[in-house]
């Protein structure tokens, strides 16, 4: 198993730091480059989730990295994702809408 570093949110980027009219930076909204600088992954945690999806079996040109930076993304078939994530996945209807989502039981 794998360890990925976790880092603390600080006092600058908490919601309620720019909402609290008693702070300096009150009404000082995140900027996109803000929340993208904040929860991008780190390059160890990247290269960690690429490294594993490659020994995998998942061939490199069918990983993507998107332009925020915080999903990783591929093609991939059901049989393969079930394998990768070691599930079954279903079609799981809502009863009112119709709308049909994938997901898994457990």
């Amino acid at each position: 198993m794998h360890e990925f570093s976790r880092r603390p949110l600080t006092p600058t980027m908490t919601n309620s730091h720019s909402s609290d009219p008693l702070s300096p930076n009150f009404g000082r909204h995140w900027t996109a480059e803000d929340v993208v600088s904040a929860f991008t992954p780190s390059s160890e945690t990247i290269e960690t989730v690429r490294n594993w999806l490659i020994d995998s079996g998942i061939e490199a040109n069918r990983i993507l990295h998107t332009a925020n930076k915080d999903w990783i993304g591929l093609d991939t078939t059901v049989e393969e994702a079930e394998r990768l994530l070691k599930t079954i996945l279903h079609e799981h209807e809502h009863a009112q809408t119709g709308t049909i989502r994938l997901g898994c039981d457990e």
